[in-house]
């Protein structure tokens, strides 16, 4: 037998044997979920909730938004999770999502539009049963949003304090702010993920698109950054199927990113950042990793952050500096102000044979019981039905 044909017998028993091991291992009478790995600790920590509720048992495979749906479409899954939002090509040729919600007739006037995406709060619709064949009866539902947050290792200088104004200093730290509003945020990202930008390029465009700085203080920075031998940025990205970097693609319109190191999981970003001066992405339950005093610092966007480790209150940046935002509490500001986020979408079909499971799974999602976790992952709820209206499907 040649080394080839040896090498791919192997690999063929070895998924065999896998399959047949998780086969075991998952309980009898088992409902099967899966798809991105983002959504993975939530669904975690919710599927054992609810086991210890009902004693029902769901198990989530993480596999990736990609594998979700199409897990969805070949009934591998009884419902699929994906942490991007819905468009036209999120399910293959030939399926569509069930349009005809009917929302209670109290709430006749509850849905509205966002581009072509329509929307149905989840406890205003009657639920979702359709006469619709199975290849058009597929349902999306909204229930989280989650916030990312651009990190960063800095170089040591990035660290150092200049003085400013009146008994204040400044580092380049808290200067690293990226304004997407008017796209000169946006094209930092772009040059730094491009690969065509080291660390000083991006801290002498920080100092010159700061419009409040006097002239001295720019001066001392510039002259800081002039006294640095050139440091190349090293970025990070998630793998192809992943949800968070299709998000953060959609969000900075990054799409290419062929000079970056490619991790398989927001811990792994972490962990991977840690070693040396870089650039990445994460998403909001994954801040709780990073402390104040840490090698990894979060930026800024479009004047607001989040808050990390143990804080509990965002901030905005006000004369310079980072003020705690009061009267308002992180899901209020992710929902109402905080611009880079995402959804946490379950897609599902109504002929599925475990529909009235995961309904009952979808209103213990949408109770108080529920709460605690989404707040341990950093997620705000946010239950709401979507569909495509217009256009057609890939």
């Amino acid at each position: 037998m040649s080394k080839k044909i040896s090498i791919i017998l192997l690999i063929f028993l070895s998924v065999i044997l896998g399959l047949w091991i998780w086969s075991a291992a998952v309980p009898k009478n088992s409902i099967i979920l899966g798809g991105s790995t983002s959504v993975n600790p939530f669904m975690q920590k919710l599927t054992k909730e609810y086991h210890d509720e009902t004693k029902v048992d769901f198990v989530y495979n993480s596999t990736g938004s990609q594998a979700g749906v199409s897990g969805v479409e070949k009934d591998m899954y009884s419902a699929g999770f994906i942490s991007k939002d819905i468009n036209e090509g999120t399910l293959t040729k030939g399926n569509t999502f069930f349009s005809d919600f009917k929302p209670k007739s109290q709430y006749a006037d509850s849905c509205k539009t966002q581009g072509s995406i329509k929307e149905y709060d989840f406890d205003k619709v009657e639920e979702p049963h359709s006469g619709e064949s199975r290849d058009k009866s597929y349902v999306a539902l909204e229930f989280a949003i989650d916030a990312i947050g651009i990190i960063y290792n800095s170089p040591s200088y990035w660290g150092q304090e200049i003085k400013y104004g009146e008994n204040k200093v400044l580092t380049l730290n808290d200067l690293m702010n990226f304004d997407l509003e008017n796209g000169s945020g946006k094209k930092m990202i772009s040059d730094i993920y491009s690969g065509s930008k080291n660390w000083e390029d991006i801290a002498y465009e920080l100092i010159i698109q700061n419009k409040s700085l006097d002239e001295a203080t720019k001066n001392d920075f510039i002259n800081l950054i002039n006294s640095q031998a050139k440091q190349k940025i090293v970025t990070y990205t998630r793998e192809d199927g992943s949800g968070t970097r299709s998000a953060f693609s959609d969000l900075t319109g990054v799409k290419n990113m062929p000079n970056s190191n490619v991790v398989n999981s927001n811990g792994s970003m972490i962990e991977n950042m840690q070693r040396a001066p870089s650039v990445g992405y994460v998403s909001n339950a994954f801040l709780k990793q990073l402390t104040t005093d840490g090698p990894i610092n979060l930026a800024g966007i479009d004047d607001y952050k989040l808050p990390i480790g143990e804080e509990e209150k965002p901030f905005e940046f006000i004369d310079n500096e980072w003020v705690e935002i009061e009267g308002k509490n992180v899901d209020e500001f992710i929902r109402d102000t905080y611009t880079f986020k995402r959804p946490f979408i379950t897609i599902f079909n109504t002929h599925s044979d475990k529909y009235d499971e995961l309904m009952k799974l979808f209103d213990f999602i949408n109770s108080e019981k529920s709460d605690n976790v989404f707040k341990s992952e950093g997620l705000v709820k946010n239950m709401k039905y979507k569909t495509i209206i217009g256009g057609t499907y890939a």
